[in-house]
């Protein structure tokens, strides 16, 4: 009979004590607030708060319908125990965490995470302002349903491996082709322009002739 308010008690005290300190939990509000389409659309300035220079999205789903939210704030904290660094937010029926690098350690963390709570985790291209956080939550979420969809086994799920539906499935609407481009050969195109050098080229050439 006690059972429902000791978690609750449990919870509080975790949230208190080992994962929403005062400067992770504005960032984390930041991220939430950017999800909502009806915040910062009329110009209103982010509050200010210094977000590491390179991030990712990370979005994890459960693999069936869950409307428990403490079982959501579990693995929630699972995801902060991993990327103790990271800024963790929920949106819909989605736990995610911004994050500014990814191990592989951490990777195998997920892994396990994914089969021991039954969840699928997309994870987005690299970014560097805060103001494309939403665009790439976008990615992470994409694809876990592109892989629903592909029937794909793997339960760690990189956009890199989608991007190309995610482009067929966008093409009615107005798009900018270089969002579908990787950040990786953004900075090649981007070093060929300050350098006059072909190495971007020279790449194509390459996979031409396989």
């Amino acid at each position: 009979k006690l059972l429902h308010g000791i978690g609750l008690i449990l919870f509080r005290k975790l949230d208190e004590h080992n994962f929403n300190t005062g400067y992770t939990s504005l960032a984390s509000t930041i991220l939430h607030n950017l999800l909502d389409t009806s915040e910062y659309n009329d110009g209103t300035p982010l509050p200010r708060f210094d977000f590491p220079d390179k991030m990712r999205s990370i979005v994890a789903r459960f693999l069936y319908p869950v409307n428990n939210r403490h079982l959501k704030r579990t693995v929630i904290m699972e995801l902060e125990q991993i990327f103790p660094k990271g800024f963790s937010f929920q949106h819909k029926g989605y736990m995610g965490i911004g994050v500014n690098e990814l191990t592989d350690r951490q990777k195998q963390k997920l892994r396990n995470l994914c089969h021991y709570r039954e969840i699928n985790i997309g994870i987005s291209w690299p970014f560097s302002k805060i103001g494309q956080f939403k665009k790439h939550f976008a990615q992470s979420v994409q694809s876990i349903k592109y892989a629903e969809v592909l029937q794909v086994d793997r339960r760690i799920l990189d956009y890199t491996d989608f991007v190309y539906y995610d482009l067929l499935h966008q093409l009615n609407e107005k798009l900018m082709l270089e969002d579908y481009c990787h950040p990786t050969l953004q900075l090649l195109k981007h070093y060929d322009r300050n350098n006059n050098s072909d190495l971007y080229y020279t790449l194509n050439t390459y996979l031409e002739c396989d």
